[in-house]
Parts: structure tokens; C-alpha cells; sequence
């Protein structure tokens, strides 16, 4: 019976440790309507348009323009995620234990728009934070 227990109990040990290195190496958030809303926020600001008010916001927030909504699309390459998660919490200040390590990643053109959802610059702000970077994931911008 003691046997029994004990190799019962190696093998939830053994599944418990494989389940967390499995999530702990994961850092591409899977799409979601959260994904779907950032990337629709990205295109609108993105996708070259005759509405120069998007025009300037799309300037002021550092989002590069692109002639289709084809070119803004969420990136799903465990590489691109940990990059992307790498440069995020390289600039992340403030609360840094809200930082979850898993991010939502869409590239526009050559650049990228990143935000973990569960990051707060003050917890006692439910604001969300975007980065974009460049292709070389150093930051153009933050809002």
C-alpha cells in the first residue's frame, strides 16, 4: 500500500513538473476576443485611411502605416512571442509583479504591437499597456 502511494505520488509529481515547464516555456497568448479587439484597435490605426485624425493618432501612438489590413496579424511563432515578451518586460516599470510572461503580439508591416494583458503600470489603474517596437524589438512607442 505505501508502494502504491509513494509511486502515485512521483507520477503527479512528474505531471505537475512536465505541465509547468510546458507553460512556463509558452509566452504566445492564444487568440481570443481580446486578440481579436487589439487587432482590430491595430488596423484601425494602421491601415492607411483619408481620416487624418487616425492619421495623427496612428503617429502619435507610434504605429506604422501599412496599405492593407492583411499586413496586421497576430503572430502565433513561440520565437517571435519570446522576443517580443523579452523587449516588453525590458521596458515594463511601475508594478512589474502584474507581468505574466504571456503576451498577445501583432505585427504591423515590419513592427510589432505587444501587450500583456495582466500587466498594470498601477494596480489601482485597470490601464491596459501597449508597446510597439521595431524589428529589432527596440521600443517606438508606449500607450
Amino acid at each position: 500500500m505505501r508502494m502504491k502511494r509513494l509511486s502515485i505520488s512521483i507520477l503527479l509529481v512528474s505531471l505537475l513538473l512536465s505541465v509547468s515547464a510546458k507553460v512556463q516555456g509558452q509566452t504566445c497568448r492564444a487568440a481570443n476576443d481580446s486578440s481579436y479587439d487589439m487587432i482590430e484597435m491595430v488596423k484601425q490605426y494602421a491601415v492607411v485611411s483619408s481620416d487624418t485624425s487616425d492619421e495623427k493618432r496612428r503617429i502619435a501612438l507610434g504605429i506604422p502605416s501599412v496599405t492593407s489590413a492583411s499586413q496586421v496579424v497576430l503572430v502565433k511563432k513561440a520565437a517571435t512571442c519570446k522576443a517580443a515578451n523579452t523587449a516588453y518586460q525590458s521596458v515594463a516599470t511601475g508594478a512589474r509583479q502584474t507581468l505574466t510572461g504571456m503576451v498577445f503580439v501583432v505585427q504591423v508591416g515590419s513592427s510589432y504591437v505587444v501587450w500583456d494583458p495582466g500587466y498594470r503600470f498601477n494596480p489601482a489603474s485597470p490601464a491596459d499597456i501597449y508597446m510597439v517596437f521595431n524589428s529589432s524589438w527596440v521600443k517606438q512607442s508606449i500607450f
